[in-house]
This record gives structure tokens, sequence and C-alpha cells, in this order.
């Protein structure tokens, strides 16, 4: 294997940064630990002795959480937590996404209070700082995500619109292509009877700072940007 410092090798830091918000909390980077391993680690049957000279094929699939990645992950049974994202849960009929912090914020949540999730490009860590918020990190795209925090979130419908996007600079009144993907999350997990709302780009991170957290994905997807605010449960267990 090349040298990993060798000129034109890629930077490590974002796949660190990827491994990071998978939930996993490594006591040095994600490329040193490679590098300190006395075997290397195979991947797809491939030897990789450091995340750089993983094949570029492999950068989105790793970034956004899909089958390479936990391959990855799983050949290096990194020390420390395990991650927030895994194959099983603990827990009888929960999403595995669904971390504990994530669950005590949707369970400490009223009526009318809302939550965010963004895309990666949000500035959403600043956001939730200025607003004294968490920011809860989610490695998959925001279909997903929406799925799986819509398992146990009912949504409001005392209201027009509970499920509301960023509007699309370029095209205010269309929906864009992850807009659509959302919407029909929702519609999979909640029911077909929710419309979409829209926020002006800039109004929207104004919004954001009103919500009781921020969750952020790996999803790349531009103006990929929803607010959804929470219903009510019924003395029945049934959504109001």
């Amino acid at each position: 294997m090349p040298d990993v410092s060798a000129a034109g090798s890629r930077s490590l830091s974002r796949w660190d940064a990827a491994v990071l918000v998978m939930g996993y909390r490594p006591p040095r980077t994600l490329g040193q630990f490679i590098q300190s391993r006395s075997k290397p680690v195979r991947v797809n049957g491939q030897e990789i002795a450091a995340v750089a000279h993983l094949p570029a094929e492999h950068e989105r699939s790793l970034l956004v959480g899909g089958g390479v990645a936990k391959e990855v992950l799983g050949a290096l049974r990194l020390p420390g937590k395990r991650p927030c994202r895994g194959e099983v849960s603990m827990l009888i009929g929960l999403n595995p996404l669904l971390s504990g912090d994530l669950l005590k914020i949707l369970r400490d949540m009223g009526h009318g209070d809302m939550l965010c999730i963004a895309d990666c490009n949000f500035p959403s860590h600043e956001l939730a700082r200025k607003a004294g918020v968490p920011c809860i990190p989610l490695a998959t795209d925001l279909p997903t995500a929406t799925r799986a925090v819509l398992s146990v979130m009912p949504l409001d419908s005392f209201i027009e619109h509970p499920v509301r996007r960023m509007e699309d600079g370029n095209a205010p009144e269309v929906l864009n292509e992850a807009h659509r993907d959302v919407l029909a999350a929702v519609h999979q997990t909640a029911g077909e009877r929710w419309q979409m709302g829209s926020i002006e780009r800039f109004a929207f991170y104004a919004e954001t700072v009103r919500c009781a957290a921020v969750v952020t994905t790996l999803d790349r997807r531009g103006y990929a940007c929803f607010i959804l605010t929470k219903g009510v449960i019924g003395a029945d267990d049934r959504v109001v």
C-alpha cells in the first residue's frame, strides 16, 4: 500500500467526521486508528490500509451511511460507544436510528412544539447553539430520518401544515426532489392526509431557532430542510 501521507491522498477529515456523526467516539482519528491496526481492514474483499485508500465510488455510500459504510464500520470494530445507528435495536419496535437523546426530545415535546430536520449543508449546529437547543446527528438521508421520527411522533392536526419545507430559491412554488421524497415518507408513515406547507428560505432560519431541536442528516440535496409540528395523542392512544 502507498504511504497515506503521499501527495495526492485524500484528507481524512471528511471520513473521520462521517464516522463521528454515526455515533462513534474513537480515542483518536479514524485514519490513525486504521494505520495502527496490525491487520488491514477489508472492504468488499479489498484491503484498506487507510481511509484515503477507499475507492472513489464508495465516497457517497460512506457519507450517507450506505452498505459500504456499514461494512467499513463493522470491520473496524472501533472502541468506545456502540454506534447510534445499528442493525439491531435493544428496544422492541423502535427504529434503531432513534437514539436515547432524540427519543427524550421527542417525548418531552408538547403539542405545537416543532422539530427541524435538515440537510448536511444547513447550519444546524450554529442555529441550535443560538437557540440553546440540542443538535442531533442522524447518519442517513432525509426520507429515512423523517420515517424514523414519525414512527413515534404524531403530527399536529389542528394546523393546516404540520409539515413545512424550505422553499427552493430557484422555484419557490415547486417541490424539488427532496421535498417530494420527504412528503412520500410522511404519507408512508403518518398517512396520506397530510399536505406540505412552505417557508421562505431566510424565514426558515428564524423559524428553526424556535424549534425544540435540530436534526442534521447526511442528505446533500439543496433546500432539503423541514419543520415538523408535534400533535396530540388522545386518552385512547390514538392520534387526534
